[in-house]
């Protein structure tokens, strides 16, 4: 399966695309990354704990949350997003909140340049669903920018991996050759199938 095809088979089933694993994630701690060589407004380390489908096995994880805030008078109004028109956004960890059923601006410092004490807290043993996918970069794997939650279920994850155009691959995404020529037409007749058996 690759980016831009139909989200799931005739019979309901999800086609997993290679190299991409979406796994529930349990959080252990979240602090503020000292290391902000980009000067932005918020920057987080989320470190949790993710097992594999059997329950054997847990591996440790760290997520990395930052960018700037839409700003009014110096004070943070809104996360920051392309929407907004802000370069760098932190929507990202809006949406970390959101999938975790927090209330995201409530859970800001008043200057936004970090979470409340209680809400750090408070996320610790939380889940949510990441997605991970082989990477050629530095690290062998990266985890993607969007999250799921509990309820959403892994699946969600997927079928939004699976609805991505070509061009939103991940940069690095180890596997990217897979979106064939062949995937591309068979993308277009999906998009316009209307089930008939002709």
């Amino acid at each position: 399966m690759a980016f831009g095809q139909a989200s799931t088979k005739s019979n309901g089933s999800i086609d997993y695309p290679k190299g991409v694993y979406v796994n529930l994630f349990t959080i252990t701690s979240v602090q503020d990354n000292e290391n902000n060589i980009y000067d932005q407004d918020i920057n987080l380390i989320v470190n949790g704990t993710t097992e594999m489908n059997d329950g054997t096995q847990s591996f440790e994880k760290k997520i990395f949350l930052s960018g700037n805030h839409l700003k009014e008078q110096g004070k943070a109004v809104d996360f920051g997003s392309g929407k907004n028109g802000v370069k760098g956004g932190s929507w990202r960890i809006s949406h970390f909140l959101k999938s975790l059923d927090m209330d995201d601006m409530a859970s800001l410092t008043e200057d936004g340049s970090t979470l409340k004490d209680d809400v750090k807290a408070d996320l610790c043993g939380r889940k949510l669903f990441i997605c991970e996918y082989e990477s050629n970069g530095a690290r062998s794997r990266n985890t993607w920018i969007f999250f799921a939650s509990e309820k959403q279920g892994k699946n969600h994850l997927y079928n939004q991996w699976n609805a991505q155009n070509a061009d939103r691959l991940p940069k690095d995404y180890a596997n990217a050759e897979s979106f064939t020529e062949l995937d591309k037409h068979q993308a277009a007749f999906n998009a316009v199938d209307d089930d008939m058996p002709f």
